[in-house]
Formats: C-alpha cells, sequence, structure tokens
C-alpha cells in the first residue's frame, strides 16, 4: 500500500478519536486525553495538514493543560498554534472558540504563576471575544458569573445589562445583575437601579426582601436614599 492510501484513512481515524473521547467511559479523563493525542500525532505525522487533526491536537493540548499547569512550559507557543489554525481551512468559529477557552484558560494559570500583567492581558482577550459574540441568555449568565469571580464587576454589568432590561428577564438573572450593578453608578444610574429593583420585588418579593443581609449584600451598599427607602418600606417587618 501506498502513501496516499494511508494519508486518506487519516480522515477517518480522526474521526474514530474523536468518537472515543465523545463517548468513552473512562473516569481518568486526563490519561484519555493523553493517550489519544499520542494518536492524534501518529496521524499528523501521515498527514500533517489536515485541519482537523491539527484541531483535535490543539483541543487535547488545551485539556492536558487544563489538569496540569506545568505541561506548558510557555503559554504563547500554544496560543500560536491556536492562531495558525485560521489559516488551515478550519471555520472560523471553531478556532474562536479555542482562543476563548485558551484564554480562559491562561487567566487562572498566570494568576497561579503570578504573572498579574498577562493575567490581565488574557482577560481582556476573554471580555473582547465575548462582547463580540452573539450569546444566548444562558450564555450570557455563565459568562457573567465567571468575571464575577474573576471581579471584573463592570464587564459583568456591561455584559448583562441588555438582557436585565428586557420585560421578560428571569429572577435568577436579574437578582445576579442587582448584586453586580450596585457598585457601578455610572453604569446603573440610582432611577436605572430603582427600576430594576422594582421589577426584581414583582418577579419575587419574599426573595427581594433578602437581597440585602446576610449572607448576600451589606445594608451598608444601600447608600441611595430612593433606593434605601424603597427597599426597606417594601420589606419592612419581613
Amino acid at each position: 500500500m501506498d502513501k496516499y492510501f494511508f494519508k486518506e484513512t487519516t480522515q477517518l481515524n480522526n474521526n474514530l478519536i474523536a468518537f472515543r473521547w465523545l463517548f468513552a467511559n473512562e473516569k481518568n479523563k486526563d490519561s484519555l486525553n493523553s493517550y489519544l493525542l499520542r494518536d492524534v500525532i501518529t496521524q499528523l505525522r501521515i498527514n500533517p495538514t489536515n485541519p482537523y487533526l491539527l484541531y483535535n491536537k490543539t483541543t487535547l493540548d488545551l485539556l492536558l493543560w487544563t489538569e496540569k499547569y506545568e505541561r506548558v512550559k510557555d503559554p504563547k507557543f500554544l496560543l500560536k498554534d491556536i492562531k495558525a489554525l485560521y489559516n488551515v481551512g478550519l471555520e472560523n468559529w471553531r478556532v474562536s472558540q479555542l482562543l476563548l477557552n485558551y484564554h480562559i484558560i491562561a487567566a487562572d494559570y498566570y494568576y497561579e504563576t503570578m504573572r498579574f500583567e498577562d493575567r490581565d492581558r488574557s482577560l481582556n482577550e476573554v471580555k473582547k471575544i465575548l462582547l463580540q459574540s452573539q450569546l444566548n441568555r444562558d450564555q450570557t449568565y455563565q459568562i457573567a458569573e465567571y468575571f464575577i469571580f474573576q471581579m471584573r464587576i463592570n464587564w459583568t454589568i456591561e455584559l448583562m445589562k441588555p438582557w436585565a432590561e428586557k420585560p421578560t428577564i428571569d429572577e435568577d438573572f436579574l437578582f445576579t445583575f442587582l448584586s453586580a450593578a450596585i457598585y457601578n453608578k455610572k453604569l446603573v444610574p440610582e432611577k436605572e437601579y430603582l427600576l430594576f429593583m422594582q421589577k426584581a420585588k414583582t418577579l419575587n418579593k419574599e426573595r427581594f426582601c433578602k437581597l440585602f443581609g446576610y449572607p448576600n449584600m451589606s445594608f451598608q451598599l444601600l447608600k441611595d436614599v430612593s433606593v434605601k427607602n424603597m427597599y426597606c418600606q417594601s420589606c419592612e417587618g419581613k
């Protein structure tokens, strides 16, 4: 059999590798990912320009890096590999998704290694990618929680506010937004915050009356007189 035959089978083998990863029952995913990465590298020796093999290799590299940061000596080389995928014929959204995942992982990696300027750069890339994306409600909520975890409250507000303004927004989303929005009066002025509070009260008054006070937001955050009066009058005796 000639080399052409083996090259033609690499796509099938790549699909089998992806199938194995997707439906694997192994509890130790790290070992599985290492095993599958070796298989992908073997296929790349036969067909080094196959875009989906290159994509799967980079995906597995990211997964392995997540489990053990020491595996990647310099993340910038991994970033270079991801960006190179824009030029191999893959759909751009696939590469952008990898790029987003890279920066999310990198932000934590740089925090752990106390490289805070690099961490800030990765977080800014996360923000740039996400704010350019068409996110649905659930994606917006998940990313908002990620921004809160990363102490990027202003980003959280910018991301959530358009959804919080929708008349049909659900209470989980709105109450999370209120917990962030109170920290920035420029992004959410007092009059606007008051309207969001009234909407939250309508959705769930019992939950609304637990918005301030341990273990939730401190009463010290109730600095705006109109907001404080509205809350206290609504929840008097609760």
